[in-house]
């Protein structure tokens, strides 16, 4: 379901990578992007999901 979302955000083909639930790690019971594995400026980086359990390290980034 995210990737429809994610094309309707991205008319202009900006979005340089789509990161789904094999990018992110298990913690206390639910799956957590972790975007430090990322090894890229934060500041760069936007979380786009449904589930505010899965942005827990990054809220800024949500």
């Amino acid at each position: 379901y995210a990737d429809p979302v994610a094309d309707l955000l991205d008319r202009w083909g900006v979005f340089r990578a789509r990161l789904f639930r094999e990018s992110c790690v298990f913690h206390r019971g639910n799956y957590v992007k972790d975007l430090n594995k990322l090894g890229r400026d934060l500041q760069k980086i936007i979380i786009i999901d449904n589930s505010p359990a899965s942005y827990v390290f990054h809220p800024d980034n949500a």
